[in-house]
């Protein structure tokens, strides 16, 4: 891997915004490293909210599939997806789970909006007119953020992906273009976490060395090396070809790495919803509570009940 990457600029530090050399008007990727010694206290404690929300969803979804796009580690998503029969308009990324962990789903997911405050406020203070554009993007075709429950809530000021990529446990991929996303630039956040409860880990334990982030066709990318904090990144992901590369293996930490950006299918489905395509009283969208009802059956009013008078004292 070293020798593959020998002849490339790695970025380390600092805020860097690197041009296409073929045309100066388009921005390949901003990049910005921030130390540990740079982040506030209340910086830490929505970073290590994320990287645990994240690590906990892991009980509630399953990992993405796809050989010719990941080729070692796990992905994984939660939010909005495309529908997987024809009656559904589209629905969340939810695995089948028991009536004994039906609570613990509602309590975890009741947490989302926090999580999108968190993640659309990191985006727009990198670069506001790339969180803009997704923005727009997000109120023109009336799509849900992944930190909505439900289809139809009002968009938040931080408003910006329908659905969160996330990927652990070594993650490496082939290099390649997001040529379904119609957003123009996607935003990636990297956490050094614990394997175990991926909770944030500082520079003064974590051992992950290597796995850069490139882009092969313009030889740069990004150094982990030199990780002694949190790097975020703003990126043409539909436009340059991309991948990460192999890291060192640990027994205690892995590298979370999260996306957010906006793809074709379910913008495509939201705006056939809005402009009257589903005319059948059959036609459904599988949100949050329509998993919840799933799992407990004629139970479930009951039980959402009494979870809406419980969670108002949580």
């Amino acid at each position: 891997m070293a020798q593959v990457t020998s002849t490339y600029r790695l970025l380390h530090s600092g805020l860097n915004v690197v041009r296409d050399p073929k045309d100066e008007n388009s921005i390949i990727a901003i990049i910005e490293f921030t130390p540990f010694n740079q982040l506030s206290d209340a910086d830490k404690d929505d970073l290590n909210f994320v990287s645990t929300f994240l690590h906990q969803s892991k009980s509630f979804i399953s990992p993405v599939r796809s050989p010719s796009r990941i080729w070692g580690g796990l992905m994984w998503a939660i939010g909005w997806r495309k529908s997987y029969n024809t009656k559904q308009i589209f629905g969340r990324y939810i695995k089948k789970f028991t009536k004994e962990e039906a609570l613990s789903f509602h309590l975890h997911y009741k947490n989302s909006p926090r999580l999108g405050r968190i993640i659309g406020n990191l985006f727009k203070n990198l670069a506001r007119l790339p969180f803009q554009n997704s923005q727009d993007l997000m109120k023109k075709y009336q799509l849900p953020s992944f930190a909505d429950l439900s289809y139809g809530q009002p968009p938040e000021e931080s408003t910006c992906s329908p659905h969160v990529t996330f990927t652990t446990d070594g993650f490496f991929n082939p290099p390649h273009e997001d040529t379904d996303d119609i957003s123009q630039f996607a935003f990636a956040l990297f956490i050094p976490t614990r394997s175990s409860d991926g909770t944030l880990v500082d520079d003064s334990e974590y051992d992950i060395k290597s796995g850069p982030f490139i882009f092969p066709d313009h030889r740069f990318g990004i150094d982990f090396d030199h990780q002694h904090g949190i790097v975020k990144m703003i990126w043409q992901a539909n436009k340059y070809s991309h991948c990460t590369m192999p890291h060192s293996s640990s027994q205690n930490f892995t590298r979370l790495g999260l996306s957010v950006q906006i793809n074709a299918s379910l913008t495509e489905a939201s705006n056939r919803y809005n402009t009257g395509f589903y005319t059948e009283a059959a036609n459904y969208f599988a949100d949050h509570f329509h998993y919840l009802y799933n799992c407990l059956g004629k139970c479930a009013l009951a039980f959402l009940s009494l979870l809406l008078l419980i969670t108002s004292f949580v």
